[in-house]
């Protein structure tokens, strides 16, 4: 059972990612415009991603906020966070691959949503033949596979930021990528009380603030020729 305020709270680490996010996908986008090499449609995949990995952590927030009041368990609310998350975060991740290490590329959308294809098409079976009332091992397979979508994005950012001679600004984005590797693992315990899931989400809030001051830094460089042209 969840409090009001645990439930509400969940929302914040949301809007915090979302606006880092949009960030990323500012820069993916900016790229997508001002190369020819660049296929255009990598920028529209690249919003299209984030804006279902929000999607997916706005319904997980709302189903608990649910729980909290009294309301049914709507199981689909639940469940949601996870395909949003392994399709979002390795779709975003390849987008920003294309665009940032594969100059002359003309690669878009259908190679984009290549390692996400291939990832959903593995985890539905294993859903199919492994699902049970009690089980934990299909949630904990669908959020590893997420998670490393999201790692690689975080280690794409960094080497980024470490090309450009910003050095603390990468370790930032790798500080995040640890963190978050830590709550997954925490994540495969058994449902922990109040007190340590307000641990847990003040943590998750933690990271996605540290996510979003790095991509605005990031964002800021890359914005300014004079700025950019001192970090090299």
């Amino acid at each position: 059972m969840y409090s009001i305020a645990l439930a509400i709270e969940d929302y914040v680490p949301v809007i915090l990612s979302a606006a880092g996010l949009w960030t990323v996908t500012r820069l993916i986008r900016t790229g997508a415009r001002e190369h020819e090499d660049v296929a255009p449609s990598i920028g529209g995949t690249a919003l299209a991603a984030s804006a279902l990995i929000v999607a997916g952590g706005v319904s997980r927030a709302t189903w608990k906020l649910i729980i909290a009041g009294g309301g049914p368990d709507v199981g689909a609310l639940y469940l949601a966070l996870f395909p949003a998350l392994v399709v979002g975060y390795l779709t975003l991740a390849t987008a920003a691959w294309l665009r940032w290490t594969s100059p002359g590329s003309r690669r878009g959308r259908a190679t984009a949503l290549i390692p996400a294809a291939v990832a959903v098409a593995l985890l539905i079976p294993f859903t199919v033949a492994l699902q049970s009332p009690d089980s934990r091992t299909v949630p904990l397979a669908w959020l590893l596979t997420g998670a490393a979508g999201s790692g690689a994005l975080s280690l794409l950012l960094a080497r980024r930021a470490w090309r450009r001679g910003l050095n603390r600004l990468g370790w930032l984005f790798v500080l995040n990528l640890a963190v978050t590797l830590a709550l997954n693992g925490v994540a495969r315990a058994a449902q922990a009380s109040e007190g340590v899931q307000w641990v847990q989400q003040l943590i998750n809030t933690g990271n996605q603030a540290l996510f979003l001051v790095a991509a605005r830094r990031l964002a800021a460089i890359a914005d300014s020729p004079d700025l950019e042209a001192r970090a090299r």
